[in-house]
């Protein structure tokens, strides 16, 4: 028989789960690990952690990066577009 283990979390007043030390040393649960959650028959499980794309993992990054800045997400965008105008200038339209 396997044992389980059992530990509270708590709730903060964001809505953020606190998860027990030993929980997170034993499944390897570090920060901006992402957790896969379900509600079974109103019944709150932490099943699994969640497999992060290489995608997801650059693009966490980037917002924190961004957030450490101080971009907004509008100004994030503007950014952007500026970049790709900037990019399909450069690649497409012929200089004179």
């Amino acid at each position: 028989m396997q044992k389980i283990k059992k530990g509270a979390a708590k709730v903060s007043s964001k809505g953020q789960l606190t998860i027990p030390a030993w929980a997170r040393k034993d499944l390897g649960i570090k920060e901006g690990s992402l957790l896969n959650l379900y509600e079974v028959e109103g019944q709150f499980l932490v099943i699994e952690q969640a497999e992060v794309t290489p995608l997801e993992e650059i693009q966490a990054r980037f917002q924190k990066l961004a957030s450490k800045k101080g971009l907004t997400p509008e100004a994030l965008t503007q950014a952007i577009k500026e970049s790709r105008k900037k990019v399909f200038k450069r690649l497409y339209e012929k200089t004179a």
